[in-house]
């Protein structure tokens, strides 16, 4: 049964053939076209998060060793 449904789908007899396909494109655009001007903005607004959690676990991480290094003077009477 899956079999014959994606045939059908490959062969754009399912779901509106032309039609479904179009929205397909419009909705994931990366999927069919690398060049797009919409992927280009999706990749781009996905690279800048990514850099934006690494900064930020960076600056998490450079507070945590500051907060354990006051922890140790104190302990130790500095």
């Amino acid at each position: 049964m899956l079999v014959s449904m994606a045939s059908l789908a490959l062969a754009g007899c399912a779901g509106g053939g032309k039609v479904a396909e179009e929205q397909r494109r419009r909705e994931h655009p990366c999927q069919f076209s690398a060049t797009s001007k919409q992927c280009e903005r999706q990749r781009s607004s996905e690279k800048r998060g990514e850099e934006a959690r690494h900064e930020t676990g960076a600056l998490r991480e450079r507070a945590r060793e500051e907060a354990e290094r006051a922890r140790l003077k104190k302990e130790l009477g500095q």
